[in-house]
């Protein structure tokens, strides 16, 4: 093999040891060839060593080739190792019956070695190739780190992850402060070395192998951290806010300060089974825009995390969990209020986010009839009702 590059590793499951040392004298050289001499082993080997191929006996004792394939392309870890089945058979139906279940090729017994390492070498070849493109299209083109796409994936694989082991799950959102203004002052070439940047200073925050970055959209990132919570999650959430504005960005039209900023919303729960991952991510969303209305530049988390310790809000200046859900409300119906005469749309999106945040208090009659006057879109009363009890909506968070 030339320098530096990875063996590919071969698993032979056959129960003729025979076939086994023809196959290990012609693969050995090359690959590093792993052997079970049944079934249950083959599929027990599989899942510790991740191999690249397999070759698989049809008859074997106990579970047999077929069953072994079945169970391989049942199981989303395994299901893309190709396998080649090693047969003595010669019926077509047979077959057909492999390639069904998701072979991609058969060897005739006989075993030919030139044959075996051609058909090895050529399947190998076109996984590697596969490989590739899946590993592409996993990733943002501009910045390197995984999109969206496969954030979803990820996002739903650790939910029920966590759920199964009953551990926490956490999310950051993350968003570019006045990344706009950036575009319009520097231009959009510069806004994407920007983006560039910032994507970068984020990934090299993370050290733990099970956190996972993306790129959400436009200017926006998410971290996907398993099994953190309470202060290690407030002080990871505020070494991402750290080091994006350590790149020192400038940035001259930020409200903020003079280089680039970042605002984080984070979100953290055990997950149930009556939960979903999209609650997770709207509640991380909904700190974000909490950030975002109380100054940017900061880390807004839950008043609570999932073992019940309080949990601040970082920045300038931390506050009480009190203080954090009074802002929040006071935010969110300032902001209502100012839609409510001029976009029906962002009046509901509003009073959307509002009615979920008062459903978590259990709260949410006290804007019923808010709901009640946007439906029939007016305007005037909703104003009205707003008015006349906003200030015991912001007294839910004293």
């Amino acid at each position: 093999m030339p320098n530096g590059k990875k063996r590919s590793t071969i698993l032979i499951a056959d129960d003729n040891i025979i076939n086994i040392q023809v196959l290990n004298l012609a693969l050995n050289g090359e690959y590093k060839v792993l052997f079970a001499s049944d079934g249950e082993g083959a599929l027990d080997l599989a899942a510790r060593a991740l191999p690249d191929l397999i070759l698989l006996d049809v008859n074997m004792p106990g579970i047999n080739g077929f069953e072994v394939c079945l169970a391989l392309k049942s199981n989303p870890v395994l299901c893309n190792i190709p396998v080649i089945f090693i047969t003595s058979l010669t019926q077509e139906i047979d077959e057909a019956k492999g390639l069904e279940l998701g072979a991609v090729d058969y060897i005739t017994k006989p075993i030919v070695s030139a044959l075996v390492k051609l058909r090895v070498r050529n399947h190998l070849d076109l996984k590697r190739q596969r490989d590739e493109l899946s590993r592409l299209s996993s990733l943002d083109g501009l910045t390197g780190l995984n999109n969206r796409r496969t954030f979803d994936e990820r996002l739903h694989h650790e939910w029920r992850r966590a759920l199964r082991h009953g551990v926490t799950l956490s999310l950051i959102m993350i968003d570019i402060d006045y990344f706009k203004l950036y575009n319009d002052t520097f231009g959009h070439l510069a806004g994407d070395d920007c983006l560039r940047e910032v994507a970068r200073a984020l990934k090299q925050s993370l050290h733990r192998a099970e956190d996972f970055t993306a790129r959400y959209g436009g200017e926006e990132f998410v971290c996907l951290l398993p099994r953190i919570q309470g202060k290690e999650l407030e002080s990871m959430a505020e070494k991402l806010r750290r080091n994006v504005e350590k790149l020192r960005i400038p940035h001259p039209a930020s409200q903020v300060t003079p280089y680039v900023t970042v605002s984080l919303g984070v979100a953290s729960r055990i997950p149930t089974p009556t939960g979903s991952p999209e609650m997770l991510l709207a509640t991380a969303d909904r700190l974000l825009y909490l950030s975002k209305s109380l100054g940017r530049n900061r880390c807004s988390l839950p008043p609570l995390c999932a073992a019940g310790s309080p949990v601040t809000v970082t920045g300038d200046t931390p506050c009480s969990s009190s203080p954090l859900v009074k802002r929040e409300l006071a935010a969110t119906v300032a902001d209502l209020r100012r839609h409510l005469s001029t976009n029906n749309v962002k009046a509901r999106l509003i009073f959307a986010r509002l009615q979920e945040r008062l459903r978590e208090l259990g709260t949410e009659n006290e804007v019923h009839e808010i709901g009640c006057r946007l439906e029939q879109l007016d305007f005037t009363g909703a104003l009205s009702c707003l008015d006349s009890f906003s200030d015991r909506v912001i007294a839910i968070g004293e």
